[in-house]
């Protein structure tokens, strides 16, 4: 290959409207013969709509799933836009690329004739040229829990509405809710000053037997005490403070004499098995590591300092704020996995089924219905600053007897989400949460209406 061409792999992964998250592979694509596993992508020069124009939807999805026929692409393009480059990686040129390959790979006619949408609203001229370029009447079918149509795409291409930047948040928040939680067992002032690390780090614990040791900043005396400066700390498993803090853990809280079934145990199961209670630990730190660096790296520096700081240092301030403070419409660069492959998400919204002469004259009604349900993995806490993924609702094709109808149609799951959200609005049985918010809720009407009055 030309020295000057970038071509890398793209994992991409689809959050569809059915609750499921599935990897766009070759075996996922219903009605195109496709001789590649995993589409690629150009990151250093344009694609020329002109000759992609000219290619059938086989030809498409071989040019992006095919290493080599997406190289005689470019080519082709560089030389039909006379392109010159001098990086591997150019921003603008990939967001513009990654558009026109995601509007040609998923051509959409129902209900209605679309485009793929972003997250972030910035104007980029090559949106004009997709509009006019793949409006057709055909269709991409995915295999899902049957071949099913495609209706919307939203490339979620911003901070706040990247899944992988929003589990790390939850996940953050999440574990120092449970910390916050176990600190009930510790002296209120005690737990305070350990959640506070007022100590200066490296804070290493040393035999307590030693009571002329002047590193001691906090006087850590019971149990729980050593256990909550654990889950604060950042002890690197197999370092040598991380050692250090089992091996005198287990000396001062665990007598072998008295204890023989730990003898011939390693010091790092038998202090897990001696605090069973944070459990929560062990979950969250393997969890967490699958979301950082080196595993998934950025490639948007802003976010790469910041979670590269949450990696050396298990300090979320940085990605705290930037993920909190961050205007919700900002475009976000792509994530670099470890294998070299290259990562984006997508929220899809399908139907149950293909189209046919019959249920296509069905859209009018389904148009109607199409502001769907929320995608879960994205649903925030009211508190949270975050965004909201709206996809169009699941319906099963395949069920439409009178196109002038619905009825019976959607699927279930969605219907029972309706039945429990209009018996927490309506009537039946409520959590002391539910009926509080219920209250609140009658509260802030009732004063509105004395304040119109």
């Amino acid at each position: 290959m030309a020295q000057d061409l970038e071509i890398v792999e793209l994992r991409i992964q689809m959050h569809t409207n059915m609750d499921t998250q599935v990897e766009l592979t070759a075996n996922q694509i219903d009605n195109k013969k496709v001789s590649g596993k995993y589409p690629f992508l150009c990151t250093n020069f344009k694609y020329s709509d002109a000759i992609l124009k000219q290619k059938t939807q086989n030809e498409i999805f071989d040019i992006f799933f095919n290493r080599q026929k997406l190289y005689n692409f470019i080519l082709a393009s560089k030389l039909k836009k006379n392109q010159k480059t001098t990086q591997r990686y150019d921003k603008k040129i990939v967001k513009t690329n990654i558009i026109q390959m995601l509007n040609a790979l998923f051509q959409i006619s129902f209900p209605i004739k679309d485009h793929v949408s972003l997250m972030d609203s910035e104007n980029i001229e090559i949106m004009e040229i997709v509009t006019n370029l793949f409006k057709t009447d055909k269709y991409t079918y995915l295999r899902l829990n049957k071949p099913s149509t495609v209706t919307q795409v939203i490339w979620l291409n911003t901070v706040s509405s990247n899944p992988i930047f929003y589990r790390i948040y939850k996940k953050n928040k999440d574990y120092a809710k449970k910390i916050t939680d176990y600190a009930e067992n510790v002296n209120p002032s005690t737990a305070q000053n350990i959640i506070n690390k007022n100590e200066k780090p490296p804070f290493t614990i040393t035999n307590p037997d030693d009571r002329y040791n002047k590193n001691i900043k906090i006087n850590l005396k019971n149990k729980e005490e050593w256990i909550l400066h654990f889950l604060v700390s950042n002890y690197k498993k197999n370092t040598k403070e991380y050692n250090e803090f089992i091996k005198y853990y287990i000396q001062t809280f665990i007598n072998p004499d008295s204890n023989p079934r730990y003898n011939n145990q390693d010091p790092e199961r038998q202090f897990y098995e001696s605090v069973p209670e944070i459990k929560f630990y062990q979950k969250y730190m393997t969890d967490i590591v699958e979301l950082l660096p080196p595993k998934r790296i950025s490639l948007d520096k802003t976010i790469a300092a910041a979670l590269k700081h949450v990696k050396d240092n298990n300090d979320f301030t940085d990605f705290i704020t930037l993920y909190t403070t961050t205007k919700k419409n900002d475009y976000c660069d792509l994530i670099r996995l470890d294998n070299g492959a290259y990562e984006i998400h997508l929220g899809v919204a399908v139907v149950g089924g293909k189209v046919t002469k019959t249920n296509s004259k069905f859209f009018c009604n389904y148009n109607s219905h199409r502001l769907g349900n929320d995608l879960n993995y994205l649903i925030r806490d009211v508190e949270e600053e975050g965004e909201k993924i709206r996809l169009y609702g699941y319906i099963d094709l395949e069920n439409v007897k009178d196109t002038n109808e619905y009825v019976g149609v959607i699927n279930s799951s969605i219907k029972k989400k309706n039945e429990e959200n209009a018996k927490r609005l309506y009537g039946g049985k409520k959590t002391r949460k539910q009926r509080y918010y219920n209250k609140k809720t009658r509260k802030q009407l009732f004063q509105r209406n004395f304040e119109e009055k």
